[in-house]
């Protein structure tokens, strides 16, 4: 359909509802598809960082258990050499 014979059969009040809601419907469908994208790239590159640090905290709680063994163990000798 021709804009002015929208114009002329609806009015401009009409017309321009009509155009802005088309404007803004296609805008919406836009920053709807655009800012789905970014989000679902920025949460697969969050959940990757959490699960480096799942994996470093990890292997940290390993180490720690393995120097809390040393301890324990040169403990054990030093109490044994003091008893002695």
């Amino acid at each position: 359909m021709d804009i002015v014979s929208l114009i002329k059969e609806l009015g401009v009040p009409i017309a321009m509802l009509l155009g802005f809601s088309w404007y803004i419907i296609q805008r919406t469908k836009f920053l709807e598809t655009t800012l789905m994208k970014e989000v679902d790239e920025d949460f697969n590159r969050l959940e990757g960082i959490i699960v480096k640090l799942i994996d470093q905290i990890k292997l940290n709680q390993l180490e720690t258990k393995e120097i809390k063994g040393y301890i324990m163990g040169i403990q054990d000798i030093l109490m044994k050499y003091r008893k002695d």
